[in-house]
């Protein structure tokens, strides 16, 4: 076995020290993130962790400009006079921008996202206000809600072009390659910008680490992403294609967007059952050492060299490379693979029966099932794609499936995995039936056990453990929810907490920790005030 070191980055890119590599004026990227809002939006907890996971990532080649935090944050930043002022600060003095904290779309399209303080008697960006592209910005990420709407599932008002409408090319947009955002709501999380990284070093081109990365968070997000072009074809090749953060100006003749988070339901499938036993799974370190990977990469065409050789991280990730193909295990032990480019061209729908016989080959041909590991089909998830232009009298092309994600959840002792990035197998394959995407984040049970591995509130035995009763569960994820986002809700007559609507119920294994317990999960959308809303994961254990 030979090891290389593996270190992914732009050509262009000066490797650096440490991460937060800020304080330049290089002008390639920057960052806003709130988490305390002056108009009284309802704080959000995450959003510094999200950006700085993107800073983290992109830090380690390149210096940046800023990271404005909180009341930083301003409209000036945001509209023309001063969003490239001193040549270093503002959303369009870099190339990159990553913005998180809350957003939301009225229904004429127009983006609403509120900042931390007030400057010249406002203190919310506007997208109807800004003027960007024409100076540095290419990459605008809004990790927001409703940052990026498509029109053949916005409800509002469905004779909208969605992306073309609300940045508005030629007078809002002047010259962005790509934009990142959501159509649905989104999580209250730290982990979309970290995500997005660790999937580029995994390989995958800007709109799948985009949309991948949300997936991880939740499935039940329609993320969406958006590039330009001055012909369909070229905004298509950059949407599917583009892996590099350029510099150059793109036209916006023409605007492709891609999205994903429909998710088809599973006719017949049962409703989990709370055991009466309370049982902890002990999980193997990891289901993907070095000989594992080898062999892998044999299976999937990769050259005896190239499976022999394994590049390690500097975090302690590893991958085989190959040119247009790249396997990695990351930190938490999560497989990926990278295995073809999607033929974006092909617009006639893969069949479902067909995209589950080939994903449920190519489990069984990796042997992701057996030594711990059991799986079952659970959904599928279907990828979208649309394109227009506001040219002459304005085109809008007919959506279109341009792709297909099986999904087996992890199962034990009768119980689905309950995350969103963790107890999964998925396969993603492009209408060709052609195998593009692989992750495999499962977990293999060495041991049941009946005895807790931790003691809470006390030395509880085994015995002591019973069932939380429905009326206590309710009660036990209305307060956590009022802990999360600061406001008071009451259990209602339903056992629902009153002002927040329910997107998610499911009960099964937690699987993202060293043992899994037995937990309920659940995933809440809360107004945030006037045209803001946020969504929220609540887990709590089922015994207790």
């Amino acid at each position: 076995m030979k090891y290389t070191v593996f270190n992914p980055s732009a050509p262009e890119a000066r490797q650096a020290d440490v991460a937060l590599n800020l304080g330049g004026s290089d002008d390639i990227y920057g960052a806003n993130s709130i988490q305390i809002f002056s108009n009284g939006a309802t704080p959000l907890h995450a959003t510094h962790a999200d950006a700085q996971g993107f800073l983290d990532w992109y830090g380690r080649w390149n210096r940046g400009n800023f990271w404005f935090k909180d009341a930083g944050a301003q409209v000036w930043g945001y509209e023309e006079t001063y969003d490239n002022w001193q040549d270093t600060y503002g959303m369009d003095a870099v190339r990159v921008f990553y913005h998180s904290g809350h957003g939301g779309m009225d229904g004429n399209g127009v983006f609403y996202a509120p900042l931390g303080a007030k400057w010249s008697g406002r203190d919310v960006a506007v997208s109807s206000n800004m003027i960007i592209g024409n100076e540095e910005l290419r990459y605008l990420f809004w990790s927001t809600c409703q940052s990026l709407k498509v029109p053949d599932i916005a409800i509002m008002n469905p004779t909208r072009k969605g992306p073309i409408d609300t940045w508005k090319p030629g007078t809002i947009n002047r010259g962005l390659r790509m934009i990142f955002g959501f159509h649905s709501n989104s999580l209250d999380s730290p982990h979309y910008g970290r995500n997005f990284g660790n999937n580029w070093n995994a390989g995958q081109k800007f709109s799948d680490c985009w949309i991948n990365a949300s997936r991880s968070i939740s499935h039940h997000h329609i993320c969406t992403v958006c590039a330009m072009g001055a012909s369909a074809a070229e905004a298509q090749n950059r949407l599917f294609n583009e892996r590099l953060f350029e510099g150059a100006a793109a036209s916006t003749a023409w605007y492709w967007w891609r999205w994903s988070g429909w998710q088809n339901p599973v006719l017949g499938t049962e409703a989990a059952v709370v055991p009466r036993k309370f049982k902890v799974l002990e999980f193997a370190p990891t289901a993907f050492d070095e000989a594992r990977l080898s062999r892998l990469a044999d299976q999937f065409g990769f050259t005896k060299k190239q499976a022999d050789t394994i590049a390690l991280g500097r975090d302690g990730s590893m991958a085989v490379l190959a040119k247009t193909k790249q396997l990695t295990v990351d930190t938490e032990g999560r497989f990926q693979a990278v295995l073809a480019p999607l033929n974006y061209r092909n617009t006639k729908p893969l069949e479902q029966e067909r995209a589950v016989e080939l994903a449920e080959k190519l489990v069984a041909d990796a042997g992701f099932r057996g030594e711990g590991v059991e799986l079952k089909f659970a959904a599928i998830h279907v990828g979208m794609a649309q394109g227009g232009t506001s040219q002459g009298s304005g085109t809008l092309e007919k959506p279109y499936q341009s792709d297909t994600t099986v999904v087996f959840r992890q199962t034990a002792e009768g119980l689905p995995s309950i995350n969103a990035g963790h107890g999964l197998v998925m396969v993603t394959l492009d209408n060709d039936g052609t195998v593009t995407h692989v992750h495999n984040s499962t977990r293999p049970v060495v041991n049941v056990s009946t005895k807790p591995k931790m003691l809470v509130n006390g030395p509880k035995t085994e015995g002591d453990y019973a069932p939380m009763s429905e009326l206590r569960l309710n009660q036990e994820f209305t307060q956590r929810l009022s802990q999360a986002t600061g406001a008071v809700f009451n259990v209602s007559r339903s056992n629902q907490p009153l002002g927040a609507k329910e997107i998610e119920s499911t009960i099964g294994y937690d699987f993202s920790g060293q043992f899994g317990t037995v937990v309920a999960n659940r995933e809440y959308e809360v107004a945030a005030g006037e045209l803001f809303e946020k969504r929220y994961k609540i887990r709590v254990p089922i015994f207790a």
